[in-house]
């Protein structure tokens, strides 16, 4: 069986100016344990049941979404710390698409351009060098912070999937945004 992790080269790292992105490793769950736990940041990000995770939660959760074969995680670094968490999921090789998705869990990383450095990083590797045609990432809408992220690096809306995320206060509408390779 291909592993969609080495088809796609997200086994080594990707090298940018300011950030490198390389796979999760066991030492980097423990620099995303406070994003976990904060709910206010998880509101958005989650596409599942809002919760917290312990340390122990966490490393299951990741050892599960970090299959390499249909998703991979990649750890955002920029010189020696870790500051964010990509995803690559639903990858469709037959298909040549995925679902991208950021997170900077580092607060002070936030507002400095560093989301839409490691998400351009990803996407010239990924669609520029034609590892894929087409990304596409889900929105909830209300998070217009990564609507603009995606948007400023060429996703156009496609569409809005109703009521698809649950959280206490109700159901979210999700926009998915996409980007065809050239």
């Amino acid at each position: 069986m291909t592993i969609a992790r080495k088809q796609l080269d997200l086994d080594q790292p990707i090298v940018g100016k300011a950030l490198t992105l390389e796979p999760v490793k066991q030492a980097h769950i423990s620099a995303f344990a406070p994003f976990f736990k904060d709910e206010d940041a998880l509101y958005y990000y989650l596409p599942s049941t809002l919760r917290q995770y312990d340390a122990h939660q966490l490393e299951t959760l990741f050892k599960e979404w970090d299959n390499g074969e249909t998703d991979v995680l990649l750890t955002i670094r920029r010189n020696d710390a870790v500051i964010g968490l990509m995803s690559v999921d639903n990858i469709d090789l037959a298909n040549r698409n995925a679902e991208v998705g950021i997170a900077l869990t580092d607060r002070e990383m936030r507002g400095r351009g560093l989301a839409k450095a490691a998400l351009q990083l990803l996407m010239t590797h990924l669609l520029d060098q034609k590892r894929l045609h087409r990304v596409y990432a889900r929105v909830a809408v209300g998070n217009r912070h990564s609507r603009q992220l995606f948007e400023s690096l060429g996703f156009a809306f496609e569409g809005t999937m109703r009521d698809a995320l649950y959280r206490a206060d109700g159901y979210l509408d999700m926009d998915l945004l996409g980007k065809v390779g050239e």
